[in-house]
């Protein structure tokens, strides 16, 4: 629970905006002004009773996805500063849910991993490709800068070949997925960007022009913080307030636009909850008239759910066409 004093609680509802998983309330002015203490306990016992409801957002894709004869396991991996979820899904060859679940571990390991697939495809026997979505740089299946225990520098390729040598591997950045999701649910544009500015880390973007996603010839595409232009203030201060994260996001959005030119840009920024505050932002460094259409996004993960199973989708019908 957080509490604001009377003279900062005008700012109640973009702190709840912030803030999403914290409950949040004002105090009223008659008992912080008397230092009223009984009547400051019966208010937290009051609203300690009170349980947030989360939105519940669903996504729906406007594009078609491509069919396939097995099933599709997607593995969405997201980090923050104090945990690591692995939320799996399982798609039938009509991409409808079977089963998904989000699994959440104080850190992850290459056995946790093999736990699941090994799960999965006893349970069901006709799991014909494995799609992970994951932060880092990934090429070819070799993953970096990930900060996972037991994935970083990893060629994950050549671990999950050997092991399970029947079932075809693939492989995307989070971002990336968001990217390709955003797409398939945004059936106006032919070319969109997706940029995620994390609280503790440095962001991504995800691009896909004219409908189809840019990788570049390292997988490096939207890798942002190689940019050699101040985009980060010192990296320790960044994250910190909105102010800075606003100016963050409004200088990687001008960036794409410079590079790319999308019709749309999605936004993750839980510090950043007014979308005419960052339009404003971006006029200081590009004219308002070639600004994209922005909206701000609180669900990635969906995102890059779907998003993996196109690439996955995609993949089987490319090697399809191969055989």
């Amino acid at each position: 629970m957080i509490y604001l004093a009377p003279q900062v609680s005008y700012m109640e509802e973009k702190v709840k905006k912030v803030l999403k998983d914290k409950s949040i309330h004002s105090i009223p002015a008659q008992v912080f002004a008397k230092y009223d203490t009984k009547a400051m306990i019966e208010l937290i016992e009051k609203n300690n009773c009170f349980e947030k409801e989360e939105d519940k957002q669903e996504i729906e894709s406007r594009r078609e996805v491509k069919k396939h004869k097995g099933k599709i396991l997607t593995i969405n991996i997201i980090r923050n500063s104090y945990r690591v979820h692995m939320i799996y899904n399982v798609y039938n060859k009509d991409n409808h849910h079977e089963e998904t679940r989000d699994i959440i571990k104080p850190t992850l390991n290459l056995s946790d991993i093999y736990d699941l697939i090994d799960t999965i495809i006893w349970k069901y026997k006709d799991i014909e490709c494995v799609g992970f979505t994951l932060p880092g740089i990934i090429n070819n299946g070799f993953i970096s800068s990930v900060f996972i225990k037991g994935l970083n520098n990893q060629s994950l390729k050549e671990l999950f070949d050997e092991k399970y040598p029947s079932i075809k591997f693939v492989y995307v950045n989070d971002v990336n997925a968001a990217a390709v999701g955003y797409y398939a649910c945004n059936e106006t544009y032919n070319s969109v960007s997706y940029i995620f500015q994390p609280a503790y880390f440095k962001g991504g973007v995800g691009n896909v022009i004219n409908g189809k996603l840019i990788n570049g010839a390292h997988n490096i595409a939207g890798e942002i913080k190689f940019a050699p232009i101040q985009l980060y203030k010192e990296f320790s201060e960044c994250h910190k307030t909105p102010e800075n994260a606003l100016e963050i996001v409004a200088k990687a959005i001008a960036t794409v636009c410079a590079l790319v030119d999308p019709e749309a840009i999605g936004i993750t920024c839980d510090l950043i909850t007014n979308i005419d505050e960052l339009k404003k932002e971006v006029t200081k460094y590009i004219p308002e008239q070639f600004i994209p259409e922005l909206t701000l996004e609180n669900h990635m993960h969906l995102y890059c759910e779907f998003g993996g199973l196109i690439v996955c989708a995609n993949a089987m019908e490319e090697e399809k066409q191969d055989v």
